[in-house]
């Protein structure tokens, strides 16, 4: 698993304190099941949900979009 960066809204940044959660899409694309990954910061409610065709991808997503920041 790649490193979380802090919450960018509550400062959290105890890797125990968040949370991932895994569920099936409802829809087929392109003949494939994807999987959903909601990461969520147990400090402040803050979540990320992406998807990924297999959990591993779609972990991989949702730490990416997480760690993602606007340049300043």
């Amino acid at each position: 698993m790649s490193e979380l960066k802090p919450c960018p809204f509550c400062g959290n940044n105890d890797p125990m304190k968040f949370s991932f959660r895994f569920t099936k899409d409802r829809k087929v694309r392109l003949g494939i099941h994807f999987d959903l990954c909601e990461l969520k910061c147990l400090g402040c409610s803050a979540r990320m949900v992406q998807a990924g065709p297999g959990r591993k991808i779609a972990e991989e997503n949702a730490i990416s979009m997480w760690n993602r920041r606007a340049e300043t």
